[in-house]
């Protein structure tokens, strides 16, 4: 499903503008901190992610609910 979703949201990105706006943000106010920061963050994410997917599987579906709740 994450495919689909992906090009539904690249459509309508394109489709609100969203592209340009970040094409002109990124021309004007881009810095190397500012790259750098949001690299950070990506990689934070993706981190994240990986440990609540390991966690999900190691005790299932139903203790993260109650654990999260």
């Amino acid at each position: 499903m994450a495919p689909l979703a992906f090009i539904q949201c690249i459509i309508l990105a394109h489709l609100s503008g969203e592209f340009a706006r970040v094409r002109t943000w990124s021309s004007h106010e881009m810095t190397p901190v500012k790259a750098t920061v949001l690299g950070m963050n990506g990689i934070i994410a993706f981190g994240l992610n990986v440990v609540s997917f390991s966690a999900n599987r190691a005790v299932g579906p139903l203790s993260m609910t109650v654990a999260g709740g």
